[in-house]
């Protein structure tokens, strides 16, 4: 009898526990359905509806941290944190439904998770154990285009959503379904200073006292930066000349020109680069006594390193839909054999921004 009784009682706490969980996936469905329909026909009561599933007054108490947040505070071009609450997210779903053509929003594959483990040491187990979680995927579609997959924390005593998560799948020997690992690290994001998602080209000019014209041109993948510069001198004034034997001199002609190729980083504000190559002149020899000229063309290492700055058209640091930088830049040419060479420089750069 008592066994029986035993046996009832853990069926009933299974059962329960399993409508418990249910429920935390309705709620997950719920919110969804109301912040698609929201998004969609931009009636603020599904926003109300939706926001009633989740901890605290309008949302206040829960903490937003997956990558669609993530992605709402790059494109304002925001320095990244953890510390997001739902209004903020919320926000960004607001900012987008006005933007083009607006966006839609599904949530689905909707599944309760068992199996979690967290990367941070500071979560103790009273509180991993308050929490049932839920793991969904999310499309968002129009103005944004953009898939995740998250991870929500509902609170076993409200039944609320008290954390919207990314979620990311590891597997451990012994298991052969996927758990779940919610990262509650701080996260760090650097997309804020250095932007090197989109690709470009660019044309400069630029003047420097020995150099007066010098031009080029450079294309950006991703962080990594190449180009390729020509310069001209056309002072033909020697800038060395030499004494030799049997009344015969020798001098190097000052007009001259330099090419070089210039590996760099590109940043979204800033493109570092070193400029590495040679500058070629004309040796002039000639002798009295036996009547024997000629000229001989020679080669001189050449480095040049520079930073531009690439502010966009109009001048918006909020935006993130650029097509056109102007870059002025500042450099320094330095050839080692011949410092009457070396020179400071000044340019202006028009940057094309290929892709959004």
């Amino acid at each position: 009898m008592r066994k029986g009784l035993f046996l009832v009682l853990i069926a009933s706490s299974y059962t329960l526990l399993g409508v418990a969980q249910n429920r935390a996936a309705e709620v997950v469905s719920r919110f969804g359905q109301n912040l698609g329909y929201w998004c969609q026909y931009t009636n603020t009561d599904y926003k109300k509806e939706a926001i009633k599933n989740c901890a605290g007054d309008n949302g206040i108490e829960c903490l937003v941290y997956d990558a669609l947040m993530m992605e709402f505070e790059r494109r304002k071009n925001r320095e990244l944190d953890v510390d997001y609450l739902l209004p903020s997210y919320m926000s960004g779903f607001e900012t987008a439904m006005y933007e083009g053509n607006g966006i839609r929003v599904s949530i689905s594959n909707i599944r309760e998770e068992t199996n979690v483990r967290f990367d941070n040491a500071s979560m103790n187990d009273e509180k991993r154990h308050s929490l049932y979680y839920v793991s969904c995927d999310v499309n968002v579609t129009g103005a944004i285009n953009f898939t995740s997959k998250d991870l929500f924390c509902i609170r076993k005593g409200s039944g609320l959503i008290s954390q919207i998560a990314p979620f990311v799948g590891v597997k451990e020997s012994g298991y052969t379904r996927e758990k779940a690992l919610v990262n509650t690290s701080k996260i760090k994001d650097w997309d804020h200073i250095a932007a090197g998602e989109f690709n470009s080209i660019e044309a400069f000019y630029g003047y420097s006292k020995n150099f007066p014209l010098n031009v080029g041109a450079s294309i950006s993948l991703s962080y990594f930066n190449i180009g390729f510069e020509y310069g001209q001198r056309f002072d033909d004034t020697p800038l060395i000349t030499k004494q030799h034997t049997n009344f015969a001199t020798s001098s190097l002609n000052g007009k001259c020109f330099y090419i070089m190729g210039t590996p760099g980083v590109f940043l979204r504000w800033v493109t570092i680069s070193c400029g590495l190559g040679a500058t070629i002149g004309t040796y002039n020899y000639e002798s009295v006594y036996t009547s024997n000229s000629y000229d001989k063309k020679e080669t001189f290492f050449t480095m040049k390193p520079k930073a531009s700055f690439n502010l966009p058209i109009p001048v918006d640091f909020s935006s993130r839909d650029e097509r056109f930088y102007i870059s002025p830049y500042v450099g320094y040419l330095y050839v080692p054999k011949f410092t009457k060479l070396n020179s400071l420089e000044f340019g202006l750069g028009i940057r094309f921004r290929l892709n959004n």
